[in-house]
């Protein structure tokens, strides 16, 4: 198999989620019904918030607002 470069030991807490990627501990409860978690994924598990922005979120959001940021800016104040 390969290395786990990536990934922490688990840690184990009575109360909290573990990243299924990671292994860090999560702010989401175990009790709390996955269909009101945030970085859930179905099929899979929980996720931290770091692993699911890596996944989920495009890297390149910030440079599509900054080029339309600057093309409103062209056309308006030129």
């Amino acid at each position: 198999m390969g290395s786990d470069k990536g990934r922490t030991k688990p840690q184990h807490s009575a109360g909290k989620e573990q990243c299924i990627l990671c292994g860090r501990l999560t702010e989401m409860a175990k009790k709390r019904p996955i269909s009101k978690r945030e970085h859930y994924i179905e099929g899979a598990g929980q996720l931290c918030r770091k692993c699911y922005q890596e996944l989920y979120v495009p890297k390149h959001n910030a440079n599509v607002v900054q080029l339309a940021s600057q093309n409103i800016s062209d056309k308006w104040f030129s």
